[in-house]
């Protein structure tokens, strides 16, 4: 539901030009492609970001007349912070969450080149999450025939699932020989060719979906190898994201992930900031500085 920015838009039905805003209903549980089994509890950064992208692309192509082909927002910068785990639980009954999300268009006059969004999530009237992101629209890419990255058996066996906070294999998509010191983890980013949620043809999110649960599991991973966290109970309450264009769908994606030391919240929980970084043909296209919480 679109929220009235100024009285006029109110009684006229008008909006203001370049901003405007939505209040979005929805009720727990969700569906939630990556919670482990057993979890109590409901992947509140993948439903931020994912409503973000949602209602940013209905902006851009009803509010600013982005054309259709360029309706694919690409994340240049975006931090989520999930401020209260406990509304995110699914025990006892449904709860309402109610996210307010307000975007004003960037650029010169004529065709916007992006949008600054800002964000709120509630659940049952507690406020448990903020976002706020820079999103581009860039000229469509022409079409490339390369090769996906090569998949091995071994590669996708390599990682179990529970050491990525997943519930089962195909959900896993850091891979690969891990390098492991005593200070950073390595690993390769390779989605499972049978999951749909990270194939482009069949998801117009894969790219940024892919990324995002990449950083998750590579920063769960590391706190757990690292720093000795129960990988069952991680939570990332922080993902702070910069990226550098598109990626290249025919290079292979690589990822790194140092944690930092380990501090206790106010609830004497332990936390670990994470830094990943992801690199392709030695050069770096995106930093994630993550806090993973252990909570339980």
């Amino acid at each position: 539901m679109q929220r009235p920015l100024k009285p006029e838009e109110f009684l006229l039905g008008s909006t203001l030009r370049g901003e405007c805003a939505f209040v979005l209903f929805s009720e727990l549980p969700v569906a939630e492609p990556f919670a482990a089994e057993g979890q109590d509890r409901i992947d509140g950064l993948h439903f931020v970001t994912a409503t973000m992208d949602e209602v940013a692309r209905f902006v851009a192509l009803r509010h600013l007349r982005v054309p259709r082909d360029r309706c694919l927002p690409l994340v240049t910068r975006a931090t989520v912070d999930i401020t209260d785990a406990e509304p995110w639980r699914l025990g006892g009954p449904r709860g309402q969450v109610v996210t307010d999300l307000h975007f004003r268009s960037v650029g010169g006059p004529g065709m916007p080149d992006g949008l600054e969004c800002t964000g709120r999530v509630s659940v049952d009237g507690e406020p448990c999450a903020t976002a706020r992101a820079h999103l581009s629209f860039p000229e469509p890419a022409p079409p490339r025939s390369a090769a996906r990255p090569r998949l091995l058996a071994e590669d996708l066996r390599r990682v179990r699932p529970e050491r990525v906070g997943c519930g089962e294999g195909r959900d896993v998509v850091v891979h690969g020989s891990l390098v492991i010191d005593e200070h950073r983890v390595l690993m390769d980013v390779v989605p499972h060719p049978g999951n749909p949620v990270f194939d482009p043809g069949r998801s117009g999110r894969a790219g940024a979906v892919l990324l995002i649960e990449a950083s998750r599991q590579a920063a769960t991973l590391a706190a757990g190898e690292l720093r000795g966290l129960s990988t069952a109970h991680c939570l990332l309450t922080r993902w702070s994201a910069e990226f550098r264009g598109s990626l290249d769908n025919g290079a292979p994606l690589r990822c790194s992930a140092v944690p930092g030391a380990l501090t206790r919240d106010t609830r004497d929980r332990p936390v670990v900031p994470v830094r990943i970084e992801f690199t392709q043909d030695e050069r770096c296209v995106g930093t994630v500085d993550v806090v993973v919480l252990q909570d339980c």
